[in-house]
């Protein structure tokens, strides 16, 4: 079976960041393309919230385009990945400099 897909419906999800609870990890979309079996899939980068960077993408590992969609559209996914992206300030104070008094 050698069908020619149009990926272009996808290829807004390009760049778009979800939370995966499977992998308890916060990825970004990097590609689409067609799995061997004929589905569309995505190919993703994971978020290193330690370093705070993106990951190269794995082109060995990619995920239906719905199991994705399915993700990033629950809430409970979406506000996971905002506080994994964007965590509450710990050390917000900063230690004013003393005056010398005269």
């Amino acid at each position: 079976m050698d069908e020619e897909y149009d990926l272009s419906a996808f290829e807004h999800l390009i760049g778009e960041k979800y939370y995966d609870p499977d992998d308890a990890a916060v990825f970004k979309i990097t590609s689409v393309g067609v799995s061997g079996d004929g589905d569309v899939v995505v190919y993703r980068s994971k978020y290193d919230a330690n370093s705070g960077r993106w990951a190269k993408e794995d082109k060995d590992e990619s995920f239906h385009v719905q199991d994705v969609l399915d993700c990033k559209d629950n809430r409970a996914n979406i506000a996971k990945m905002k506080s994994v992206l964007h965590p509450p300030n710990k050390h917000v104070s900063k230690k004013k400099k003393p005056r010398n008094k005269k």
